[in-house]
């Protein structure tokens, strides 16, 4: 999959530290949610055996990237040059 997000699901770095400020997410609001995206990863570790919560490019497209990796395994290409 080409994507140029390489953030991961969760985390400092993740989707919603990085993209919740850009939709008017609070600190609090973004500790909060990504609280349930940690919490939604573990769901999917434990049912599906897939760790998705570093995955880079997990955090990209609304979470798009993470979709894709439960049920395949995934290459991520950068698809933009800085």
């Amino acid at each position: 999959m080409a994507c140029d997000v390489t953030n991961p699901l969760t985390g400092d770095e993740g989707a919603t530290a990085i993209f919740g400020p850009q939709k008017g997410a609070t600190p609090e609001m973004i500790a909060q949610l990504d609280g349930y995206l940690k919490h939604y990863a573990q769901i999917i570790k434990k049912d599906l055996g897939i760790d998705v919560e570093h995955v880079p490019g997990a955090g990209a497209a609304g979470e798009w990237g993470r979709r894709c990796t439960d049920s395949v395994t995934l290459s991520y290409v950068k698809a933009l040059k800085s």
